[in-house]
């Protein structure tokens, strides 16, 4: 309760947003067209790879080392070049940046390193069924996104500040994570008043569901700050 006031996630989503719920999550096309891109951009890497190998080789007059070469590095080329890339660009590669989509948690959060070695380690699978999996699965997971439980949503280049939150409060789901992308989308639009107003009550939020979750972080000056810091402590 806030005053007379009962909170209720739904109605407060709608009532500051104005949107569904649910994540915009990317279709199978715009994530075929992504992989695309990456994988063409891993033929020419491919080629690099061989070229490398095969003047190695002929350099030493071995034809074992143009082998190894070829079937380690191409190994460690097709798996690093996803998991470094999402990694390092917190659940994007160069296809996903050109078509604005983004990997996040399936309640909109930052997926960890362990998600993203999942996701890639199974690739070699869904190159063969995923297409099938995105089309018929409602939130269009391929099985990568199914075990490490991750999306790939739009993630328009004005949003990719919060878009992705990076921590969620424990038992969170889509409807909370959303009325704070709604907030964080539409601070710098609101009155001092009604937007410490509405940070109030997405903190009384936190604390009813999870307390932990503010103690881990320095309260701010205000609780708009203090929201900042807990749920993207890299702003700060």
């Amino acid at each position: 309760m806030i005053g007379s006031e009962e909170v209720n996630v739904d109605t407060r989503v709608l009532g500051l947003d104005n949107v569904a719920i649910d994540l915009p999550v990317a279709s199978v096309g715009n994530r075929v067209l992504a992989a695309v891109v990456d994988y063409l951009i891993l033929g020419v890497l491919t080629i690099v790879l061989v070229i490398a190998g095969a003047t190695i080789s002929a350099l030493i007059d071995n034809g074992t080392v143009f082998l190894v070469v070829f079937v380690v590095g191409g190994f460690m080329l097709n798996w690093g070049y996803f998991t470094v890339a999402e990694i390092a660009t917190k659940g994007q590669t160069p296809g996903k940046q050109l078509l604005s989509l983004r990997v996040v948690t399936d309640n909109g959060g930052l997926p960890t390193a362990g998600a993203l070695v999942i996701r890639t380690l199974l690739r070699i699978v869904d190159n063969l069924i995923g297409v099938i999996l995105i089309a018929v699965d409602p939130r269009s997971r391929r099985l990568g996104d199914r075990l490490a439980g991750t999306l790939v949503v739009h993630d328009s280049p004005d949003r990719s500040d919060s878009l992705v939150l990076g921590r969620v409060p424990n038992g969170w789901g889509p409807a909370e994570v959303t009325l704070v992308e709604a907030f964080f989308d539409r601070r710098d639009t609101l009155d001092p008043d009604t937007l410490q107003r509405l940070a109030g009550r997405i903190v009384s939020l936190i604390e009813r569901d999870d307390p932990a979750f503010l103690h881990e972080v320095e309260p701010g000056p205000t609780a708009s700050a203090t929201l900042w810091r807990a749920f993207r402590p890299d702003w700060i």
